[in-house]
């Protein structure tokens, strides 16, 4: 449906300055819009850090994370707590942790 007629989202600058960043999975083959692509930096108290965890924004995130998290200490046969999951979107990311 059109909400609008094209010359007000022109005058708004919809037009010129829309950017809706991707992220391309480089394993599933994906593409993913970068602001409902969540990940954490999965890390014990003492600063090792173990990996990271991702998701696409859908129910009790935070939960769902947490689980994630736990999941890849154990794989990691990590010993010690976790520190807890900061949960950022994709459009957070720097180079570093990308």
């Amino acid at each position: 449906s059109i909400v609008t007629t094209p010359s007000v989202h022109q005058a708004s600058g919809h037009v010129d300055n829309f950017s809706d960043p991707m992220v391309d999975c480089t394993e599933s083959k994906k593409r993913f819009r970068a602001d409902q692509l969540l990940w954490a930096k999965v890390e014990l108290e003492d600063g090792t850090v173990l990996g990271y965890v991702s998701m696409v924004e859908d129910g009790d995130v935070e939960k769902a994370m947490a689980k994630a998290a736990k999941k890849l200490a154990k794989e990691k046969g990590a010993t010690g707590s976790l520190k807890e999951i900061q949960i950022k979107d994709m459009t957070e990311a720097t180079e570093d942790e990308v």
